[in-house]
């Protein structure tokens, strides 16, 4: 467990369930959603925010939606 240096976002699911994303001391990123926790170093977080950008589009695309 990590020292939180910076809480980079905190915000609430339509389920009720709390979602909070914290940079710690050294560089590891944690995201927290309930009892659900993930433990990335800071180019792991980089990668899977790309990811689930890319599956955005992607989603978007299929889907003939866009904001």
């Amino acid at each position: 467990m990590g020292i939180v240096e910076k809480e980079l976002t905190n915000f609430e699911l339509e389920s009720g369930e709390e979602v909070i994303i914290e940079k710690n001391i050294g560089g590891e990123i944690h995201i927290h959603m309930g009892n659900f926790r993930i433990d990335l170093t800071l180019s792991e977080f980089e990668e899977f925010a790309n990811v689930i950008e890319q599956g955005t589009v992607k989603l978007e695309e299929i889907k003939n939606v866009s904001d």
